[in-house]
């Protein structure tokens, strides 16, 4: 027997009571409502957590950001010092110019002890403008 051939008419003019039907209606609106109910606050529960969890990533790269940005500024110094230690070193092409006036001074030791006796007897800037001479 199915649900329809259960359902006696219970006045006279044989109408079906539908206070059951009612009755489950009203029932499952009250359990829809309280799903929404539900859903709405795990939904508001989720985004909370997330607005939660977006913060603290937000504030961890702010402070990785400060750390990196200290760490920069150390490695800049640091540049910078080496900048300026090497603006005090002789270039290569410097260093071969000394290489090859020392190269000629050897071919000469005589100049050596000539200069080693004449720096008593003649001024300095002489001996220094006749070596720079033979330099050249």
């Amino acid at each position: 027997m199915n649900d329809q051939d259960s359902a006696q008419p219970n006045n006279l003019s044989g109408e079906r009571d539908n206070s059951d039907m009612s009755d489950s209606h009203a029932n499952c609106d009250y359990k829809i409502t309280a799903l929404d109910r539900r859903i709405d606050q795990r939904l508001d529960d989720l985004e909370t957590r997330l607005n939660e969890r977006f913060a603290t990533q937000k504030d961890n790269l702010r402070q990785e950001s400060l750390g990196l940005n200290r760490r920069l500024e150390g490695m800049n110094e640091f540049r910078d010092q080496l900048k300026a230690q090497a603006s005090t070193f002789i270039t290569v092409a410097e260093h071969e110019a000394i290489k090859d006036r020392i190269a000629k001074l050897e071919r000469w030791p005589w100049l050596f002890s000539l200069v080693g006796g004449a720096i008593g007897s003649v001024g300095g800037g002489t001996i220094v403008l006749i070596v720079t001479k033979l330099l050249k």
